[in-house]
């Protein structure tokens, strides 16, 4: 890429650095980290997350930003974005019409229905 700043690690060179945790047993005991890594690992894997020099992640923690924060912000636009669907939508459709929900969401009954055992 002709750009000295990249592919190594020393002071004043850039660096992104990713620290998986292979010490789990949805990896499994690794023979070979790279077959591993690739076709084994997944996200949740991720332990710490080092970009530019700088900790973003550390023991799976985001040290950057507030998770929940984050959650509930993305929780609130979600909400909103679905409530008007419609405005966005050729046809004027909701967003069940457009995306019908797999399984009708959980409603609390007022008693939950009696289990009986035929023994």
């Amino acid at each position: 890429m002709g750009r000295s700043g990249l592919g190594r690690l020393c002071v004043g060179a850039k660096a992104d650095i990713v620290l998986i945790d292979f010490d789990n047993l949805a990896i499994g005991p690794v023979y070979d980290p790279i077959r591993s890594l690739v076709h084994l690992a997944n996200g949740s894997m991720v332990d710490t997350v080092i970009i530019d020099g700088q900790i973003v992640l550390e023991h799976k923690q985001l040290l950057v930003c507030n998770e929940a924060e984050v959650l509930h912000s993305a929780k609130t636009w979600a909400q909103d974005s679905w409530a008007t669907a419609p405005e966005r939508h050729w046809a004027g459709q909701t967003i069940d019409e457009q995306f019908p929900r797999s399984l009708k969401p959980w409603q609390e009954s007022v008693s939950p229905p009696q289990l009986q055992l035929n023994v």
